[in-house]
């Protein structure tokens, strides 16, 4: 089944919000529905896996992984990444050993010979150089997919946690603003390289994207557009969002990728024709309506998200029949799924926020409550929740929804919003101003 494969090799990978909803969504298919869910997918299977652009149906196991791309998989999940990294750099320390397992896998791996020596890397690292100091060895020549990932991710995440331990010491707000991720050009360079000799995986490509999306929105970039190719020394690099849709192309089930291209949909809207067209492979797939709707929710088109929502929800029983554009005209009509999704509380969520954002209050308490029957730990959007209910001025709901929250998580962001509304309705508004406070300061950590 691709949601269960999907769980498994995006959590393989360390995309851990991608598994989490990959999950949601496959519990939340209605046991009615399971067999004929089943053989829907077994059909879907046997139909693209002679389709070259479904190359996600092949992907590589830890099979072939060397054995110091295993080492650097087991410290990138306990969170050491700059080590990751570098284990899986060309220091010197581990080239040789790697070389040994490179030559011994060339049969395996017909794109190990693109860097058939430890002098490749060294290139690597002169063109990676023009953007600076290098901050980290170039990576080792005969690294798997799964490993050029690895260590690009690694790497990416160990500047990440770099730049918010600096942002933590800094004091002036305009300054917090400045701080940079420092792996980020090194690593644009070095994956535009495996990009150029077709090296990337769908997962190569999508951390490529993340960090051309980081790229373009750093105040270097000097184009007056908020998201547009960067020029890094003279490399004049993609589109993030023609990176992640080639990523999505290969691979639909990444639903950190979907995020990360709605995320550049959003804040520049100019690019909606160029995404909507060359997401046209993929536009019949569901995955692609669970982008739609999150599109829609949050450029505010409520009714429109409403009614896909529905169809996935519902399938051929859904209660809108109206059909549905997109924003750039293209109408989604017939392209869902038999309501497999019916049970999914993700979706479930989205529809209360519709219809919050619309006023239909009870409506979304209706959802919500629903949504705290069956999954009492759920924290995901119940700050919207709380909103409802400061509206509706519901003390009792409301304190007891605090009380839930602080004693799962108390420091979450949704859980110092709904204890912050608990405290502004009881008009103890310091405290209430605390919680908010503390909710913006953790949503940023």
């Amino acid at each position: 089944m691709q949601l269960r494969n999907a769980s498994r090799i995006l959590s393989k990978r360390g995309l851990k919000l991608a598994s989490k909803w990959a999950s949601e969504q496959l519990i939340g298919l209605p046991k009615t529905h399971h067999h004929h869910y089943v053989q829907h997918q077994q059909q879907s299977a046997e139909d693209v896996k002679h389709n070259s652009k479904y190359k996600y149906l092949e992907m590589e196991d830890e099979e072939n992984m060397s054995d110091l791309e295993l080492f650097a998989q087991s410290l990138f999940d306990l969170g050491e990444y700059r080590r990751a990294g570098d284990i899986l750099s060309d220091s010197g320390i581990h080239s040789h050993e790697q070389l040994k397992f490179g030559e011994h896998h060339h049969s395996n791996n017909p794109t190990a010979s693109i860097f058939p020596s430890s002098s490749a890397s060294k290139r690597t690292a002169i063109a990676a150089s023009a953007c600076g100091d290098l901050v980290a060895d170039p990576p080792l020549p005969s690294l798997t997919n799964r490993g050029i990932f690895l260590r690009a991710y690694s790497l990416y995440l160990a500047g990440e946690r770099t730049k918010e331990e600096q942002v933590i010491e800094i004091q002036e707000p305009l300054e917090k603003m400045t701080v940079q991720n420092q792996n980020l050009p090194q690593l644009a360079v070095e994956l535009h390289n495996y990009h150029q000799t077709n090296r990337l995986d769908a997962f190569g490509l999508y951390i490529y994207g993340v960090i051309l999306k980081e790229l373009q929105k750093m105040p270097t970039n000097k184009s007056t557009m908020p998201y547009t190719p960067t020029i890094i020394e003279g490399i004049h690099t993609p589109s993030a969002q023609s990176i992640l849709i080639q990523s999505l192309i290969q691979y639909p089930y990444n639903w950190s990728a979907w995020l990360d291209l709605a995320e550049l949909c959003i804040g520049d809207p100019t690019i909606h024709p160029q995404v909507e067209s060359k997401l046209k492979p993929i536009s019949q797939h569901w995955m692609y309506h669970f982008f739609c709707v999150h599109i829609f929710l949050e450029n505010q088109d409520n009714e429109n998200a409403l009614i896909v929502m529905d169809r996935l929800m519902n399938g051929t029983h859904a209660t809108q029949t109206t059909t549905t554009t997109t924003t750039t005209g293209t109408t989604l009509n017939n392209q869902f799924p038999n309501g497999f999704f019916i049970n999914s509380p993700y979706l479930q969520s989205q529809l209360a926020v519709g219809h919050y954002n619309m006023r239909n209050f009870d409506a979304a308490q209706d959802n919500f409550v629903n949504i705290t029957q069956t999954d009492p730990h759920r924290l995901d959007h119940m700050d919207v929740y709380s909103n409802i209910l400061y509206v509706k001025e519901d003390k009792v709901a409301l304190s007891q929804l605090a009380h839930r929250a602080t004693r799962i998580d108390k420091y979450r962001p949704e859980t110092c919003c709904i204890v912050g509304n608990y405290y502004s309705l009881k008009s103890q508004h310091e405290k209430a101003v605390q919680y908010f406070q503390r909710a913006l300061k953790s949503q940023h950590e």
